[in-house]
């Protein structure tokens, strides 16, 4: 697992979804199905843990290397380049453009960076 500053399982939701959703100061309300249809998949959910637990700004490259290095089990130093570019072709063709789309990251394509916006519906599902 990558040294990060927290050991918290990067694919983790919260153990109590039964929350109430929050109100939001976003044009754009989140339904319940949206929410667990963005958390559903795991990579997603370590996008959203590893910005609010560092920086709330990355680029991919640093994500994917997180992501695959959790993945992998091993250190980012021993990574294979095939590893990380498996995670990174996923972030940057499928998952990254839907979390914007949602409004819980702000992706810049041109830029490769990703930086964490409004968490007010999806937050309390994850942990800490």
């Amino acid at each position: 697992m990558p040294d990060k500053k927290n050991d918290t399982d990067p694919y983790e939701l919260s153990a109590d979804p039964e929350k109430t959703l929050m109100s939001s100061g976003s044009d754009r309300e989140l339904s319940i199905d949206e929410i667990y249809h963005l958390l559903q998949n795991r990579r997603r959910r370590a996008v959203l843990n590893y910005l609010r637990t560092n920086d709330t700004e990355a680029t991919i490259d640093e994500l994917a290397e997180y992501i695959a290095a959790a993945e992998n089990g091993i250190s980012p130093g021993n990574l294979s380049s095939q590893q990380r570019k498996r995670v990174y072709v996923s972030l940057y063709q499928n998952h990254l453009a839907m979390m914007d789309d949602a409004g819980v990251v702000d992706y810049d394509s041109d830029r490769g960076t990703v930086a964490l916006e409004d968490l007010s519906y999806v937050g309390q599902f994850l942990p800490g």
